[in-house]
């Protein structure tokens, strides 16, 4: 007797643990949902790769830029750009060091230097 209640606990022992793991994969399931269910509701949108070349390619090539704090300027083509500013429908939402996001008719990308 003495020895099926130690099967018994053992048996136990192992379906809490399994139950354990169980639930963690759940959770992290549920989270990942809720995750993607979230950022489609807040009009996140997937990025089409077709139409962001596209995009990219209305707008030019991002020659250089130069970044200071008060007034960051970006070069594309010929012309010289400013946060806020709009080139072939697209706004230049920020310019960083090596990089400048920009956005329109919904879509946001980003472009680096010479890409």
């Amino acid at each position: 007797m003495n020895i099926d209640s130690e099967l018994t606990k053992k048996d136990d022992r192992f379906g809490k643990k399994f139950m354990h793991k169980v639930l963690i994969c759940f959770l992290c399931a549920a989270s990942v949902l809720l995750f993607n269910l979230v950022r489609g509701f807040a009009g996140v949108q997937k990025k089409n790769p077709l139409q962001k070349s596209e995009l990219i390619n209305s707008v030019g090539l991002v020659k250089g830029i130069l970044h200071n704090d008060s007034e960051p300027t970006v070069l594309i083509g010929i012309e010289l750009l400013h946060e806020g500013d709009v080139i072939s429908g697209a706004t230049v939402i920020k310019i960083h060091r090596d990089r400048v996001d920009f956005a329109k008719d919904g879509i946001s990308w980003t472009q680096y230097v010479m890409e």
